[in-house]
Protein backbone atom coordinates (compact mmCIF):
# COMPACT_ATOMS: atom_id res chain seq x y z
CA UNK A 1 0.00 0.00 0.00
CA UNK A 2 1.09 3.64 -1.28
CA UNK A 3 0.58 6.03 1.49
CA UNK A 4 -0.28 8.89 -1.38
CA UNK A 5 1.73 11.43 0.87
CA UNK A 6 4.36 13.78 -0.80
CA UNK A 7 6.40 16.04 0.55
CA UNK A 8 4.07 19.04 0.10
CA UNK A 9 1.41 17.42 1.00
CA UNK A 10 2.46 16.24 4.04
CA UNK A 11 3.45 19.49 5.21
CA UNK A 12 -0.32 21.01 4.24
CA UNK A 13 -1.82 18.01 5.94
CA UNK A 14 0.19 17.15 8.98
CA UNK A 15 -1.93 14.25 8.70
CA UNK A 16 -2.72 11.19 10.47
CA UNK A 17 -2.95 8.09 8.08
CA UNK A 18 -5.17 4.98 9.15
CA UNK A 19 -4.00 2.22 6.65
CA UNK A 20 -7.18 0.18 8.22
CA UNK A 21 -8.47 -3.27 8.29
CA UNK A 22 -9.47 -5.65 11.54
CA UNK A 23 -8.03 -8.13 13.97
CA UNK A 24 -9.27 -11.42 12.10
CA UNK A 25 -10.05 -14.25 14.52
CA UNK A 26 -7.37 -16.89 14.81
CA UNK A 27 -9.43 -19.81 14.01
CA UNK A 28 -13.62 -20.20 13.02
CA UNK A 29 -13.26 -23.03 15.52
CA UNK A 30 -12.40 -21.52 18.90
CA UNK A 31 -14.13 -20.02 21.23
CA UNK A 32 -15.73 -16.61 21.00
CA UNK A 33 -12.50 -13.87 21.34
CA UNK A 34 -14.75 -11.97 23.97
CA UNK A 35 -14.60 -12.74 27.87
CA UNK A 36 -17.17 -11.58 30.32
CA UNK A 37 -15.22 -10.32 33.81
CA UNK A 38 -16.50 -9.01 36.63
CA UNK A 39 -18.52 -5.84 37.97
CA UNK A 40 -18.76 -5.24 33.95
CA UNK A 41 -15.61 -5.48 32.89
CA UNK A 42 -14.93 -7.33 28.89
CA UNK A 43 -12.03 -8.49 28.12
CA UNK A 44 -10.41 -10.12 25.16
CA UNK A 45 -9.00 -13.76 25.06
CA UNK A 46 -6.18 -13.25 22.27
CA UNK A 47 -4.00 -11.14 24.85
CA UNK A 48 -3.70 -14.57 26.99
CA UNK A 49 -0.46 -16.54 25.84
CA UNK A 50 1.80 -19.22 26.68
CA UNK A 51 5.08 -20.82 26.63
CA UNK A 52 4.13 -21.77 22.86
CA UNK A 53 4.76 -18.22 21.99
CA UNK A 54 8.32 -17.84 23.30
CA UNK A 55 9.91 -18.66 19.72
CA UNK A 56 7.27 -16.29 17.94
CA UNK A 57 8.29 -13.70 20.37
CA UNK A 58 11.95 -13.96 19.85
CA UNK A 59 11.89 -13.99 16.31
CA UNK A 60 9.81 -10.60 16.57
CA UNK A 61 12.35 -9.54 19.15
CA UNK A 62 15.48 -10.29 16.68
CA UNK A 63 13.67 -8.62 14.03
CA UNK A 64 13.03 -5.36 15.93
CA UNK A 65 16.76 -5.63 16.82
CA UNK A 66 18.33 -5.47 13.32
CA UNK A 67 16.00 -3.12 12.65
CA UNK A 68 16.69 -1.22 15.05
CA UNK A 69 20.69 -1.22 14.07
CA UNK A 70 19.82 -0.19 10.57
CA UNK A 71 17.54 3.03 11.13
CA UNK A 72 20.17 4.31 13.78
CA UNK A 73 23.10 3.90 11.38
CA UNK A 74 20.43 5.79 8.79
CA UNK A 75 19.93 8.74 11.21
CA UNK A 76 16.71 7.82 12.41
CA UNK A 77 16.40 6.56 16.54
CA UNK A 78 13.87 3.97 17.39
CA UNK A 79 11.70 3.73 20.66
CA UNK A 80 9.22 0.71 20.82
CA UNK A 81 6.25 0.94 23.10
CA UNK A 82 4.83 -1.94 23.30
CA UNK A 83 0.78 -1.24 24.66
CA UNK A 84 0.32 -3.38 27.87
CA UNK A 85 -2.37 -6.58 27.95
CA UNK A 86 -5.74 -5.12 29.72
CA UNK A 87 -5.93 -8.47 31.24
CA UNK A 88 -2.59 -7.44 32.96
CA UNK A 89 -3.45 -4.22 33.98
CA UNK A 90 -7.04 -4.51 35.27
CA UNK A 91 -6.57 -8.69 36.31
CA UNK A 92 -8.72 -7.98 39.63
CA UNK A 93 -11.95 -8.07 37.45
CA UNK A 94 -11.06 -11.33 35.62
CA UNK A 95 -13.46 -14.51 35.94
CA UNK A 96 -12.26 -16.92 38.09
CA UNK A 97 -12.03 -19.57 34.71
CA UNK A 98 -9.28 -16.94 33.31
CA UNK A 99 -6.93 -16.57 35.72
CA UNK A 100 -3.01 -15.40 34.71
CA UNK A 101 -0.13 -17.52 34.52
CA UNK A 102 3.06 -17.29 36.00
CA UNK A 103 4.35 -17.11 32.35
CA UNK A 104 1.90 -14.44 31.52
CA UNK A 105 2.69 -12.45 34.30
CA UNK A 106 6.27 -12.43 33.67
CA UNK A 107 6.44 -11.89 29.71
CA UNK A 108 6.24 -8.27 29.74
CA UNK A 109 9.43 -8.29 31.64
CA UNK A 110 11.26 -10.81 29.83
CA UNK A 111 10.63 -8.76 26.33
CA UNK A 112 11.67 -5.79 27.68
CA UNK A 113 14.98 -7.30 29.16
CA UNK A 114 15.32 -8.75 25.75
CA UNK A 115 14.66 -5.69 23.69
CA UNK A 116 17.37 -4.10 26.03
CA UNK A 117 20.20 -6.83 25.76
CA UNK A 118 19.40 -6.49 21.86
CA UNK A 119 20.41 -2.66 21.67
CA UNK A 120 16.65 -1.45 21.31
CA UNK A 121 15.10 1.13 23.55
CA UNK A 122 11.99 -0.12 24.74
CA UNK A 123 9.05 1.71 27.02
CA UNK A 124 8.18 0.14 30.52
CA UNK A 125 4.57 0.89 30.42
CA UNK A 126 3.51 -2.10 32.36
CA UNK A 127 5.48 -0.50 35.70
CA UNK A 128 3.55 2.87 35.23
CA UNK A 129 0.18 1.46 34.76
CA UNK A 130 0.23 -1.01 37.70
CA UNK A 131 1.59 1.67 39.76
CA UNK A 132 -0.86 4.13 38.33
CA UNK A 133 -3.60 5.20 41.33
CA UNK A 134 -5.74 5.78 38.07
CA UNK A 135 -5.82 1.79 37.32
CA UNK A 136 -8.93 1.58 39.59
CA UNK A 137 -10.36 5.13 39.32
CA UNK A 138 -13.80 6.36 38.21
CA UNK A 139 -11.74 7.19 35.27
CA UNK A 140 -9.97 3.35 34.14
CA UNK A 141 -6.77 3.11 31.96
CA UNK A 142 -8.63 1.03 30.17
CA UNK A 143 -12.09 0.81 28.89
CA UNK A 144 -14.27 -1.58 30.64
CA UNK A 145 -16.28 -2.41 27.02
CA UNK A 146 -13.16 -2.48 24.55
CA UNK A 147 -9.85 -3.51 24.46
CA UNK A 148 -8.04 -0.20 23.83
CA UNK A 149 -6.76 2.01 26.56
CA UNK A 150 -8.88 4.97 27.44
CA UNK A 151 -7.87 8.30 27.11
CA UNK A 152 -6.45 8.37 30.72
CA UNK A 153 -4.07 5.31 29.61
CA UNK A 154 -3.38 6.98 26.74
CA UNK A 155 -2.13 9.60 28.52
CA UNK A 156 0.05 8.03 31.05
CA UNK A 157 1.32 5.94 27.92
CA UNK A 158 2.17 9.07 26.46
CA UNK A 159 3.80 10.63 29.71
CA UNK A 160 5.85 7.14 29.91
CA UNK A 161 6.98 7.37 26.76
CA UNK A 162 8.45 11.24 27.54
CA UNK A 163 9.92 10.15 30.26
CA UNK A 164 12.10 7.45 29.18
CA UNK A 165 13.22 9.30 25.98
CA UNK A 166 14.57 12.42 28.77
CA UNK A 167 16.14 9.84 30.79
CA UNK A 168 17.84 7.86 28.07
CA UNK A 169 21.27 9.02 27.09
CA UNK A 170 21.82 7.98 23.38
CA UNK A 171 18.33 9.89 22.71
CA UNK A 172 18.51 13.09 24.94
CA UNK A 173 20.67 15.01 22.97
CA UNK A 174 18.02 14.55 20.28
CA UNK A 175 14.91 15.35 21.70
CA UNK A 176 16.90 18.45 23.45
CA UNK A 177 16.99 19.20 19.61
CA UNK A 178 13.70 18.87 18.80
CA UNK A 179 11.88 21.74 17.97
CA UNK A 180 8.73 22.66 20.19
CA UNK A 181 4.94 23.21 19.56
CA UNK A 182 3.23 24.09 22.93
CA UNK A 183 -0.13 22.33 23.04
CA UNK A 184 -2.46 22.23 26.02
CA UNK A 185 -4.61 19.50 27.33
CA UNK A 186 -8.47 19.88 28.32
CA UNK A 187 -10.74 17.39 29.64
CA UNK A 188 -14.10 17.48 28.74
CA UNK A 189 -16.71 18.22 31.40
CA UNK A 190 -19.55 15.89 30.67
CA UNK A 191 -19.65 12.40 29.57
CA UNK A 192 -19.50 10.64 26.15
CA UNK A 193 -20.81 7.45 25.56
CA UNK A 194 -18.96 4.28 23.70
CA UNK A 195 -20.27 0.94 22.91
CA UNK A 196 -16.82 -0.90 22.78
CA UNK A 197 -15.35 -3.51 20.71
CA UNK A 198 -15.97 -6.41 22.96
CA UNK A 199 -19.86 -6.61 23.37
CA UNK A 200 -20.21 -7.71 19.90
CA UNK A 201 -17.46 -10.73 20.09
CA UNK A 202 -18.77 -12.51 23.33
CA UNK A 203 -20.25 -15.69 23.50
CA UNK A 204 -23.75 -16.04 22.13
CA UNK A 205 -26.29 -15.61 25.05
CA UNK A 206 -24.32 -13.65 26.93
CA UNK A 207 -25.98 -10.44 29.05
CA UNK A 208 -26.14 -6.80 27.04
CA UNK A 209 -24.31 -4.28 28.23
CA UNK A 210 -24.97 -0.76 28.08
CA UNK A 211 -22.84 1.94 26.81
CA UNK A 212 -19.93 2.72 29.07
CA UNK A 213 -19.70 6.89 30.11
CA UNK A 214 -16.12 8.17 29.47
CA UNK A 215 -14.64 11.76 30.06
CA UNK A 216 -12.09 12.49 27.05
CA UNK A 217 -9.81 15.51 26.51
CA UNK A 218 -8.69 17.54 23.73
CA UNK A 219 -4.93 18.74 22.69
CA UNK A 220 -4.62 22.15 20.85
CA UNK A 221 -1.96 23.99 19.90
CA UNK A 222 -1.46 27.30 21.22
CA UNK A 223 -1.74 30.30 18.77
CA UNK A 224 0.99 33.08 18.39
CA UNK A 225 3.95 30.98 18.45
CA UNK A 226 7.00 30.65 15.96
CA UNK A 227 7.37 26.71 15.44
CA UNK A 228 10.99 27.25 14.07
CA UNK A 229 13.66 24.65 13.52
CA UNK A 230 12.87 21.63 11.30
CA UNK A 231 8.98 22.75 10.80
CA UNK A 232 10.29 25.65 8.90
CA UNK A 233 11.25 23.01 6.22
CA UNK A 234 7.81 21.74 6.61
CA UNK A 235 9.50 18.33 7.85
CA UNK A 236 8.17 16.80 11.18
CA UNK A 237 11.21 15.35 13.32
CA UNK A 238 9.11 12.73 15.02
CA UNK A 239 6.61 9.79 13.67
CA UNK A 240 4.73 7.72 16.08
CA UNK A 241 3.85 4.49 14.00
CA UNK A 242 0.99 1.70 15.73
CA UNK A 243 -1.15 -0.55 15.91
CA UNK A 244 -5.46 0.75 16.39
CA UNK A 245 -4.13 1.57 19.93
CA UNK A 246 -2.49 4.85 17.86
CA UNK A 247 -5.55 5.54 15.96
CA UNK A 248 -6.63 9.32 16.60
CA UNK A 249 -9.59 8.11 18.18
CA UNK A 250 -7.82 6.40 21.31
CA UNK A 251 -6.24 10.13 21.94
CA UNK A 252 -3.07 8.97 22.36
CA UNK A 253 -0.85 10.91 19.47
CA UNK A 254 -2.89 13.93 20.78
CA UNK A 255 -1.30 12.83 23.97
CA UNK A 256 1.94 12.41 22.71
CA UNK A 257 2.00 15.93 21.02
CA UNK A 258 1.58 17.19 24.13
CA UNK A 259 3.58 15.29 26.88
CA UNK A 260 6.57 16.44 23.89
CA UNK A 261 5.10 19.23 23.26
CA UNK A 262 6.06 18.34 19.39
CA UNK A 263 4.23 17.84 16.64
CA UNK A 264 4.53 14.32 14.83
CA UNK A 265 3.31 12.29 11.91
CA UNK A 266 0.84 9.99 13.38
CA UNK A 267 0.33 6.46 11.87
CA UNK A 268 -2.16 3.89 13.11
CA UNK A 269 -2.39 0.43 11.45
CA UNK A 270 -4.73 -2.22 12.29
CA UNK A 271 -4.11 -5.49 13.07
CA UNK A 272 -5.50 -7.52 9.69
CA UNK A 273 -2.80 -5.72 7.97
CA UNK A 274 -0.01 -5.88 11.12
CA UNK A 275 2.64 -3.87 12.15
CA UNK A 276 5.11 -5.15 9.92
CA UNK A 277 3.13 -4.53 6.91
CA UNK A 278 2.79 -0.89 8.48
CA UNK A 279 6.54 -0.27 8.90
CA UNK A 280 7.22 -1.14 5.18
CA UNK A 281 4.19 1.11 3.89
CA UNK A 282 5.50 3.94 5.75
CA UNK A 283 9.26 3.32 4.66
CA UNK A 284 8.63 2.90 1.15
CA UNK A 285 6.43 6.27 1.09
CA UNK A 286 7.35 9.77 0.44
CA UNK A 287 6.44 10.57 4.07
CA UNK A 288 9.79 8.58 5.03
CA UNK A 289 12.10 8.37 1.92
CA UNK A 290 11.61 12.20 1.45
CA UNK A 291 11.95 13.71 4.67
CA UNK A 292 13.13 10.59 7.41
CA UNK A 293 12.41 11.45 11.12
CA UNK A 294 15.40 12.05 13.67
CA UNK A 295 12.80 9.50 16.04
CA UNK A 296 10.42 7.14 15.53
CA UNK A 297 8.01 5.73 18.20
CA UNK A 298 6.64 2.49 17.15
CA UNK A 299 4.11 1.39 19.02
CA UNK A 300 3.21 -2.61 19.04
CA UNK A 301 0.22 -4.04 21.24
CA UNK A 302 2.48 -6.73 23.60
CA UNK A 303 -0.36 -9.51 22.02
CA UNK A 304 1.37 -8.78 18.97
CA UNK A 305 5.08 -9.62 20.26
CA UNK A 306 4.50 -13.23 19.51
CA UNK A 307 3.10 -12.34 15.61
CA UNK A 308 6.31 -11.98 13.39
CA UNK A 309 5.72 -11.54 9.72
CA UNK A 310 5.03 -15.04 8.72
CA UNK A 311 2.39 -15.88 11.65
CA UNK A 312 0.17 -18.56 11.45
CA UNK A 313 -2.72 -17.07 11.51
CA UNK A 314 -2.04 -14.04 9.31
CA UNK A 315 -4.10 -13.36 5.85
CA UNK A 316 -2.10 -14.21 3.28
CA UNK A 317 -1.75 -11.03 1.88
CA UNK A 318 0.03 -9.48 4.56
CA UNK A 319 2.18 -12.22 5.15
CA UNK A 320 5.97 -12.64 4.30
CA UNK A 321 8.81 -14.52 5.39
CA UNK A 322 10.47 -13.28 8.23
CA UNK A 323 14.00 -12.84 6.46
CA UNK A 324 12.70 -11.52 3.18
CA UNK A 325 10.64 -8.99 4.91
CA UNK A 326 13.78 -8.29 6.65
CA UNK A 327 15.90 -7.77 3.20
CA UNK A 328 13.17 -5.63 1.78
CA UNK A 329 12.88 -3.05 4.79
CA UNK A 330 16.78 -2.75 5.43
CA UNK A 331 16.88 -2.21 1.86
CA UNK A 332 14.31 0.51 2.33
CA UNK A 333 15.90 1.94 5.06
CA UNK A 334 19.81 2.63 3.13
CA UNK A 335 20.17 5.92 2.23
CA UNK A 336 23.67 5.72 0.51
CA UNK A 337 23.71 2.87 -2.23
CA UNK A 338 27.14 0.15 -1.39
CA UNK A 339 27.67 -0.59 -5.18
CA UNK A 340 27.26 -4.49 -5.26
CA UNK A 341 29.70 -4.36 -8.27
CA UNK A 342 27.14 -5.94 -10.41
CA UNK A 343 25.43 -3.87 -13.33
CA UNK A 344 22.34 -3.66 -14.71
CA UNK A 345 21.12 -3.20 -18.74
CA UNK A 346 17.56 -2.81 -20.38
CA UNK A 347 17.63 -5.61 -22.57
CA UNK A 348 14.15 -5.31 -24.32
CA UNK A 349 11.39 -3.06 -23.88
CA UNK A 350 7.89 -4.02 -25.57
CA UNK A 351 6.77 -0.35 -25.30
CA UNK A 352 7.43 1.82 -28.89
CA UNK A 353 8.87 4.74 -28.72
CA UNK A 354 10.62 3.66 -25.19
CA UNK A 355 13.89 4.89 -24.88
CA UNK A 356 16.77 3.89 -22.87
CA UNK A 357 20.32 4.64 -21.70
CA UNK A 358 23.55 3.54 -19.45
CA UNK A 359 21.29 3.79 -16.50
CA UNK A 360 17.55 4.32 -16.97
CA UNK A 361 15.01 4.36 -19.56
CA UNK A 362 11.75 5.66 -20.37
CA UNK A 363 8.64 4.59 -22.61
CA UNK A 364 5.31 6.84 -23.54
CA UNK A 365 1.94 5.07 -22.41
CA UNK A 366 1.87 1.32 -21.39
CA UNK A 367 -0.54 -1.64 -21.88
CA UNK A 368 -1.16 -3.99 -19.36
CA UNK A 369 1.32 -6.40 -21.48
CA UNK A 370 4.50 -4.26 -21.73
CA UNK A 371 7.33 -4.97 -19.86
CA UNK A 372 10.63 -3.61 -19.40
CA UNK A 373 13.55 -5.96 -19.04
CA UNK A 374 16.96 -5.71 -17.18
CA UNK A 375 19.53 -8.02 -17.14
CA UNK A 376 22.65 -8.57 -15.29
CA UNK A 377 26.24 -9.27 -16.18
CA UNK A 378 26.52 -11.51 -12.53
CA UNK A 379 23.82 -13.01 -10.88
CA UNK A 380 22.00 -11.29 -7.89
CA UNK A 381 22.17 -12.58 -4.50
CA UNK A 382 20.34 -12.50 -1.19
CA UNK A 383 21.85 -9.19 -0.19
CA UNK A 384 21.87 -7.80 -3.75
CA UNK A 385 18.70 -4.62 -4.35
CA UNK A 386 18.00 -2.90 -6.84
CA UNK A 387 18.16 0.80 -6.55
CA UNK A 388 16.05 4.04 -8.77
CA UNK A 389 13.60 6.88 -9.38
CA UNK A 390 10.83 5.47 -10.66
CA UNK A 391 7.91 7.08 -12.30
CA UNK A 392 4.88 5.20 -13.05
CA UNK A 393 1.75 7.16 -14.19
CA UNK A 394 -1.40 5.88 -14.47
CA UNK A 395 -1.01 2.10 -12.68
CA UNK A 396 -0.73 1.78 -8.71
CA UNK A 397 0.75 -1.57 -9.04
CA UNK A 398 3.97 -2.88 -10.73
CA UNK A 399 4.65 -6.54 -10.99
CA UNK A 400 8.09 -8.28 -10.92
CA UNK A 401 9.00 -11.14 -12.45
CA UNK A 402 12.64 -12.43 -11.76
CA UNK A 403 14.59 -15.32 -13.07
CA UNK A 404 17.29 -17.10 -12.69
CA UNK A 405 20.15 -18.90 -15.45
CA UNK A 406 18.52 -22.32 -14.00
CA UNK A 407 15.10 -21.40 -15.19
CA UNK A 408 13.36 -20.31 -12.21
CA UNK A 409 11.37 -17.35 -11.94
CA UNK A 410 8.87 -15.58 -9.05
CA UNK A 411 7.08 -13.00 -9.15
CA UNK A 412 6.11 -10.24 -7.06
CA UNK A 413 3.91 -7.53 -6.57
CA UNK A 414 5.25 -2.97 -5.36
CA UNK A 415 2.20 -0.82 -4.52
CA UNK A 416 3.37 2.52 -6.36
CA UNK A 417 1.82 5.84 -6.29
CA UNK A 418 0.67 6.11 -9.80
CA UNK A 419 1.42 9.58 -10.60
CA UNK A 420 4.15 11.79 -12.49
CA UNK A 421 6.22 12.46 -9.60
CA UNK A 422 9.44 10.21 -9.30
CA UNK A 423 9.30 8.43 -6.01
CA UNK A 424 12.39 6.34 -4.30
CA UNK A 425 12.74 2.32 -5.41
CA UNK A 426 14.82 0.07 -3.37
CA UNK A 427 13.77 -3.23 -3.47
CA UNK A 428 14.92 -6.57 -2.89
CA UNK A 429 14.93 -9.20 -5.95
CA UNK A 430 16.01 -12.27 -4.17
CA UNK A 431 13.59 -14.31 -2.25
CA UNK A 432 15.09 -15.67 1.87
CA UNK A 433 15.17 -19.46 -0.14
CA UNK A 434 18.41 -20.19 -1.03
CA UNK A 435 19.07 -19.72 -4.69
CA UNK A 436 20.94 -19.55 -7.46
CA UNK A 437 21.23 -15.65 -8.21
CA UNK A 438 18.99 -13.48 -10.35
CA UNK A 439 20.35 -12.86 -14.01
CA UNK A 440 17.26 -10.96 -15.08
CA UNK A 441 13.77 -9.20 -13.78
CA UNK A 442 11.28 -8.15 -16.33
CA UNK A 443 9.08 -5.04 -15.01
CA UNK A 444 5.49 -4.46 -15.39
CA UNK A 445 4.13 -1.28 -15.34
CA UNK A 446 0.67 -1.68 -16.40
CA UNK A 447 -1.46 0.85 -17.88
CA UNK A 448 0.49 4.47 -17.90
CA UNK A 449 0.48 7.28 -19.69
CA UNK A 450 4.27 6.96 -18.84
CA UNK A 451 7.23 5.22 -17.12
CA UNK A 452 10.58 5.21 -16.34
CA UNK A 453 13.18 4.15 -14.07
CA UNK A 454 16.50 6.33 -13.89
CA UNK A 455 19.97 5.59 -11.55
CA UNK A 456 19.47 2.35 -11.71
CA UNK A 457 22.02 0.80 -9.23
CA UNK A 458 22.78 -2.69 -7.92
CA UNK A 459 22.83 -2.28 -3.98
CA UNK A 460 24.55 -4.54 -1.00
CA UNK A 461 22.81 -4.83 2.00
CA UNK A 462 25.54 -4.45 5.30
CA UNK A 463 28.03 -7.15 5.58
CA UNK A 464 25.96 -7.93 9.00
CA UNK A 465 22.34 -7.61 8.00
CA UNK A 466 21.87 -11.20 8.73
CA UNK A 467 24.44 -12.19 11.28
Amino acid sequence: MFLNTNHWQLCARMASVLLGGAWASVSAQEAAPGIVGQQGWLFYRHEFSNPSDDANVSKTIDLLRRVNAQLARNGTQLVVVMARLKIRVHSEFLPPSAALTDHLKGSYGRMLQALRSGGVAPVDLETAFIASQKRNSPMPLYFKRDTHWSSAGALLAAETVRDMVQADTRLQQLTASLPKTRYQLTWSSKDWPVDGDLPPQLPKGSPQFDKELIKIFTVEKLADQSTGGLLDNCTLPITLLGSSYTADWTNFPAAMRYALQSDLLSISVDALQGQWFGLHSYLRDDAFQAQRPKLLIWEMPARDMRAPPDFQWREARYKMNATEWLLQTSALLQIQCIPSGINAKVSHVTVKGAQSGARGFSTPASVSSDYVELQFDKPLQRKDYLSGKLVVDGSKVLTLEVSSKAGRSRTSTLPVAGDDVAHVLRTALVGAEASDGISQVRIFPGTTRSFSLQEIQVCQQPADLLN
